[in-house]
Parts: structure tokens; C-alpha cells; sequence
């Protein structure tokens, strides 16, 4: 009996043993395709990157309007806006990023869409970003666990081929160049069509959403101003074909004209580059600036704002 209670003993040791082995080769796995694949193709850690390596105070915030037209050259400004950022998130990243330094130059989006997305980050920002650096075991970050079934999914399948990506300052552009002019490519009646579809899902409205949005904002600006920075509020240039559809919506000019008054208000400037360009080649679509774009409203950013 006893030699029989022994041997279970030892196949039961052995089996936990052979899960525990397994379960640690999984996320050794895992933590070296984060690393190697995740990483250097996905836009969220290319953006984190950018986030963690700034040694600077200047810097611009907002969702992927902002990513793609404001591409800074050097390292005295930094772009740490992405894709589908909201109000509350781009807040929470503020109050992280100026929690250690002092606040410069700062560049915040005024664009109708940010107030009618969801009033709360899909990530937990707070935990993200108000960290001093990266972990080392990147496997221990919640979106990564999450993600991990994904991740193997993506590598089986081939699927990390990135198609964008950031760069060394922040913004966001198209590995391949044709994909930067595509909108200007299409027929007139085409970007038309497109134009319109597009002001019709992002048009801005009033409601418990919007509301908790336009709370997160102004709060962005009281403590911007707090804290002493150079503030300019910035409406985005639009192609002339997502312009011409906005002209059927009053609700487009209200809404610029209250991140209008709550720059006045906050003692931020305002800048509305909206018409500024007549060329639907400088977009990638309605509402995206294509590289070139972004370069031309990068400096003219720069000149009107901080100059």
C-alpha cells in the first residue's frame, strides 16, 4: 500500500511538473513574440515607445486626426496622439506625461468626432502610461494577456505585416506610398460620396456621451493651464470633399466654435486649419492627412501656434 500511495505521489509530481514546464514555456513563448513581432508591428506599442523614450515637454494629443497630420522632426516635440483616443484617455495620458516634467509647448485636437466616441478608454490609461517606464516582463500588462490568443493567431496566420507605421517622434504614416493618396485618386463623384458618408457617422451631437466627453476636455485645459503650458487648440485641416458634405450640418460650426470659446476660456490658443488645404490629394481619406499633408500642416502648426 504505501509503495502504491509513493508511486502516485511521484506521477502526480511528475504531471504537475510537465504543466508547470509547459505553462512556463508558454509564456516565455509568448513574452518573445510580444517582443519580436508584436512590438515592432503594432502601432499602440510603436506609440508607447515614442512615449516612454521623450525627454522633451512639448508635445501634441489627440486620436488619429492628430497622428497623422502633425509629424515632428526632432526630438524638442513629440506627437503622442492614436488611433480612437477619446477625450478622458487623451486626459489621463496629459496628466501622466506633465506628472514628472514641466509642461512646454502642447498642441490638443479640436475635431468634431472626439465628442461623440465612447466616454471611457478601451485600455486602462491610468495604469499604462502613468508608469515611469515599460515593465520588463512585458507579459504582466493586462492588454497583452489579453491579447495573447490574438497574437499566435496573427503569427500562425501571417498576419504581422504592418501596413502603417510610427514614427521616431510620434505620427502616424503609410508604409506604402500609394496608400498615402488613395482618397485623391478616386473620381469626384467617388470622394463626394465618401465625404458625405463620413460626415454622417462622425457628426456631432448632444447627448450624456458628448457631455461626459466635453467635461474631459475642458478638464484637459484647466489643468494644461495649471500646470503652465503653451496651449494651442487645434481644428485639423478636412479634405474640400468631407467640407462640402459639413455644409448641409450646422452642427459641425457649433461644435468648432465651443472648443473655440473653451480655448478662449482656458487662455489656449485656437487655431482652425479646417479649409486650409484645397487639394483632396493631400488626404488618404476624408478626414486623414497623407504624409505629405501632415508635413505641410506640421509647419504651419508650428509657425502659427508657437511663433
Amino acid at each position: 500500500m504505501p509503495s502504491s500511495t509513493s508511486s502516485s505521489s511521484r506521477w502526480l509530481l511528475a504531471c504537475l511538473a510537465l504543466v508547470l514546464l509547459a505553462f512556463g514555456s508558454g509564456l516565455a513563448a509568448t513574452e518573445l513574440l510580444i517582443r519580436t513581432k508584436v512590438e515592432p508591428s503594432d502601432l499602440f506599442e510603436q506609440h508607447l515607445a515614442v512615449y516612454f523614450d521623450a525627454e522633451t515637454g512639448n508635445a501634441a494629443f489627440g486620436d488619429s486626426i492628430v497622428a497623422y497630420g502633425f509629424l515632428p522632426e526632432t526630438p524638442d516635440f513629440v506627437n503622442l496622439a492614436t488611433d480612437g483616443e477619446v477625450p478622458a484617455g487623451t486626459f489621463a495620458k496629459v496628466r501622466a506625461f506633465f506628472a514628472d516634467r514641466p509642461a512646454g509647448k502642447v498642441i490638443v485636437a479640436a475635431n468634431h468626432n472626439i465628442l461623440r466616441r465612447g466616454a471611457a478608454p478601451i485600455l486602462d490609461y491610468d495604469s499604462i502610461f502613468g508608469q515611469r517606464e515599460r515593465p520588463l516582463l512585458r507579459i504582466t500588462q493586462a492588454r497583452h494577456r489579453r491579447y495573447a490568443f490574438l497574437y499566435w493567431h496573427s503569427l500562425v496566420f501571417d498576419r504581422f505585416q504592418a501596413k502603417r507605421r510610427i514614427l521616431p517622434y510620434g505620427g502616424e504614416v503609410h508604409n506604402d506610398p500609394a496608400d498615402n493618396h488613395r482618397f485623391g485618386t478616386k473620381p469626384e463623384a467617388a470622394r463626394l460620396e465618401h465625404g458625405r458618408g463620413k460626415a454622417l457617422r462622425a457628426m456631432p451631437r448632444v447627448d450624456e456621451r458628448s457631455r461626459a466627453n466635453r467635461e474631459a476636455f475642458t478638464g484637459m485645459l484647466a489643468f494644461l493651464r495649471e500646470r503652465g503650458a503653451e496651449t494651442c487648440v487645434v481644428a485639423f485641416p478636412m479634405s474640400p470633399a468631407f467640407r462640402q458634405a459639413t455644409r448641409d450640418f450646422p452642427v459641425f460650426q457649433e461644435t468648432q466654435r465651443w472648443f473655440r470659446d473653451q480655448a478662449e476660456r482656458h487662455g489656449a490658443g485656437y487655431l482652425d486649419l479646417r479649409a486650409r488645404l484645397d487639394d483632396d490629394g493631400l488626404f488618404w481619406d476624408p478626414v486623414h492627412l497623407a504624409e505629405d499633408g501632415g508635413r505641410l500642416t506640421t509647419r504651419e502648426i508650428l509657425a502659427q501656434c508657437f511663433e
